[in-house]
């Protein structure tokens, strides 16, 4: 029989949605993911060791989305637990994104994980 490598450990990075927006700027997709992009480079340089899970807030993200909301009445309004739902998956999406983006070779396979 074969000795199997003990599993790696595991390694939680929580961002907080105030994270992606910093102190003076307006939150706008571009800025969210400029700021997405040095602390997933710095989690892909644990990925080898690490299998990485990643979770989010998305507060300031869901409040801008009422904002628009509030600003259009003839657009029905959505309740707020499917706003909540929309900026998650946009959150997870931006992560992924920038995930590829910044550390293509980071592999596919890991336990990379967004929730």
């Amino acid at each position: 029989m074969g000795s199997q490598a003990p599993p790696k450990p595991i390694l939680l990075v929580a961002l907080g949605g105030n994270a992606l927006v910093r102190k003076g700027q307006t939150g706008t997709v571009d800025e969210q993911f400029a700021n997405l992009r040095l602390p997933l480079g710095q989690v892909a340089r644990l990925a080898d060791d690490h299998r990485i899970v990643v979770t989010h807030g998305n507060g300031p993200q869901v409040g801008h989305l009422m904002l628009q909301q509030e600003s259009c009445r003839e657009v029905p309004r959505l309740p707020l637990e499917i706003l909540v739902a929309q900026t998650q998956g946009q959150l997870g999406y931006m992560i992924e994104s920038t995930r590829t983006w910044r550390a293509p070779s980071w592999p596919r396979r890991s336990a990379w994980r967004c929730s």
